[in-house]
């Protein structure tokens, strides 16, 4: 679903994605972005609140519209009770991967927005300890 779309974008599709799962929509996601992954993983592995979301989309974009107050709402809701199951393709073989292994950055993304991501999710998670 981000196929050409910005990477701080990707983060605000990700939590679209999410606030919609808490309307009762399911989805099955087929990505090659890392930035989309990694953000998807550390939702549901951290479940930071709305304001640590808000304050993640502000610094990547800036401004915000009060709409993403709701859409927040919705995601951090979805994270409480969220099933992920994530698959990784290579050579015709199919395995199952936690969250943790979701969780990769690799060369080739944004460094704009993997650096503000990495700072985020550093401060998250010393605040879920």
């Amino acid at each position: 679903p981000e196929a050409q779309l910005h990477p701080a974008y990707q983060l605000v599709l990700a939590v679209m994605l999410l606030s919609l799962v808490n309307g009762g929509y399911k989805f099955v996601i087929s990505t090659h972005s890392d930035i989309f992954a990694q953000f998807i993983g550390e939702l549901v592995k951290y479940k930071p609140s709305k304001e640590k979301i808000l304050e993640l989309l502000k610094n990547v974009l800036g401004d915000i519209p009060p709409t993403f107050d709701e859409m927040v709402e919705g995601a951090v809701e979805a994270l409480k009770e969220i099933k992920l199951y994530s698959y990784y393709f290579e050579k015709e073989k199919v395995s199952r991967k936690s969250i943790d292994e979701l969780i990769i950055v690799t060369p080739g993304i944004s460094v704009e927005v993997v650096e503000k991501l990495f700072d985020w999710t550093v401060e998250v998670s010393k605040s879920e300890q």
